[in-house]
């Protein structure tokens, strides 16, 4: 995740990878199962992208036939068999009912008009199914859902966040208070002296050397003498540096008690300042004396060594044994000094102050990775929500689509059907008028009327429940609403989560800390 120049201000000097180490193991924010990332897709979801039909729309290229008059007059032998009647006089002048020739033309438009009735009620199901598809009612309240549940999921991931940057913000202000506490019983003015870990690594790398290079001359002095030549005395060495140094290092941790405000301390800093000095001069001496007796005797030189202790401490014969008597204690000497100035000498300063920087350090990463997330949330829930606007208004313009074809096929159908009216009135106009041509009198009355085809009305061709323009339009608008109101609540919950954090500061009464850990520490 990049951080914000805010959260990189905030941070300042601090260690970020050491810091990433020690706060890993902690959520900052506790997210309950929920995508910390894309919280609103859910919201995206409700309609697809416009680069994808949300249904199975293709505009239908389905015509209806027109019908040939001269083709059908051919076919039914309308002037043939209308002369044929007329010559004999036929139909009745009387006669009411339609004869049997205009039956059958009627029959042939009645079958026709059912053929295409039957495409336009096939064709008509489809664009139902296709507007039942796009379902805005329903999707719309689901879209309303959405926004709700992850509004919900973004206060409550604050929440989360906030009740985690509480308890360190508490920590933060009782390790400052002990710390304050600390320096105001022991009188520490001066702030902790504090080392970072390359300076740790060099004095413990000192040590190392020390000890390396004791034990190596301690090998090589040793090793005349030895039976097992360096390779046994380096074997002794190591024994004798980790002594001289190990007890250096713990008569150090004690001493420096020595400096300490209690007078018993200090009385103990003293017992252990004494001792190390008397422990480690008597222990290279001892360790010179050896080098002594194993120089003359090949066996019994420990006890040789401790007789010449006792009848003449000084009384080392050879210059050798004086030179790793003085490397062993001098190493011993510089190893005190490295482990008393590890850190501030004064006892516990360096890890109360520690401590309290700790805190401070890891209460400054959690808020600024806090407020960072969840500006990151805000950004990506207007980026959903205008996404989810476009989207709606896709879905609206492919519902425009459908609706335009579906009007033109109603009004397609309509004109098929005086089309049809047309055609049986053409068709029994050329059967009439080779009729009353071949009479020698009249012809029926009901021959100078038109045939009136049964035709189904306009409401019928709606399909039923279909949501009007205007109430999807309604629809669409008030949607638009939630998601605009959506973004500004989403605002909001941004900037009091803000103020929130900011709000943790009052934990710490005005003026309670008189130094802050940030000048405590130096290097």
């Amino acid at each position: 995740m990049h951080y914000l120049a805010s959260e990189c201000q905030c941070l300042g000097k601090l260690d970020r990878r050491r810091l990433s180490r020690r706060v890993s193991c902690q959520l900052l924010i506790r997210e309950g199962g929920v995508e910390s990332m894309g919280l609103f897709s859910s919201v995206r979801n409700v309609f697809s992208t416009p680069n994808s039909a949300p249904h199975n729309y293709r505009p239908s290229i389905t015509e209806f036939q027109e019908q040939d008059i001269d083709a059908l007059s051919r076919a039914l032998k309308l002037e043939e068999r209308g002369k044929s009647r007329g010559e004999n006089e036929e139909p009745p002048l009387g006669s009411e009912a339609y004869d049997h020739i205009e039956n059958e033309i009627i029959e042939k438009i009645e079958s026709a008009k059912s053929r295409d009735a039957q495409a336009y009620a096939d064709q008509m199901e489809v664009y139902a199914e296709r507007l039942a598809s796009l379902n805005f009612a329903g999707r719309i309240s689901d879209l309303d859902l959405s926004i709700e549940a992850s509004i919900s999921s973004f206060k409550r991931l604050i929440k989360d966040g906030l009740d985690h940057l509480h308890a360190l913000r508490r920590d933060l202000v009782e390790n400052e208070s002990s710390l304050r506490r600390f320096r105001e019983r022991e009188r520490r003015e001066d702030p902790a002296v504090l080392r970072n870990q390359w300076t740790h690594a060099i004095q413990i790398m000192l040590i190392a050397v020390f000890g390396f290079i004791e034990s190596i001359s301690n090998a090589i002095f040793l090793a005349k003498g030895n039976e097992q030549g360096v390779l046994g005395a380096y074997t002794i060495a190591i024994g004798i540096s980790f002594l001289n140094l190990g007890t250096s290092i713990l008569f150090a941790r004690f001493s420096t008690n020595l400096i300490h405000m209690n007078i018993f301390r200090k009385f103990i800093g003293l017992i252990s300042l004494i001792l190390f000095f008397i422990f480690s001069f008597g222990l290279n001496l001892s360790v010179a004396h050896f080098r002594d007796a194993t120089d003359q005797l090949l066996e019994g030189g420990g006890l040789y060594a401790i007789q010449a202790m006792q009848e003449n401490p000084f009384g080392l014969k050879d210059f050798s044994s004086w030179l790793l008597m003085g490397i062993g204690f001098l190493f011993a000497i510089f190893t005190f000094i490295d482990v008393f100035f590890f850190e501030d000498p004064y006892p516990r300063y360096s890890y109360v102050t520690k401590t309290a920087r700790k805190s401070s350090e890891n209460y400054a990463y959690a808020s600024a990775q806090l407020t960072h997330r969840i500006g990151e949330y805000q950004v990506e829930a207007f980026e959903d929500l205008r996404a989810t606007k476009d989207d709606l208004s896709s879905w609206r313009h492919h519902l425009g689509v459908i609706l335009d074809h579906r009007a033109r096929w109603i009004e397609a159908f309509q004109s098929q059907l005086d089309h049809l009216n047309r055609a049986g009135n053409s068709l029994l106009s050329i059967y009439r008028e080779a009729n009353k041509t071949a009479r020698k009198g009249k012809p029926p009355a009901r021959f100078k009327e038109s045939w009136k085809m049964l035709r189904p009305s306009r409401e019928d061709a709606l399909p039923p429940n279909t949501m009007a323009g205007k109430e999807i339009d309604a629809l669409i608008a008030t949607a638009q609403m939630r998601l605009d109101s959506g973004m500004k609540e989403v605002s909001a919950i941004h900037d009091r989560a803000l103020a929130d954090f900011k709000g943790l500061d009052n934990l710490v009464p005005d003026g309670a800390f008189d130094n802050k850990v940030s000048s405590d520490a130096k290097e």
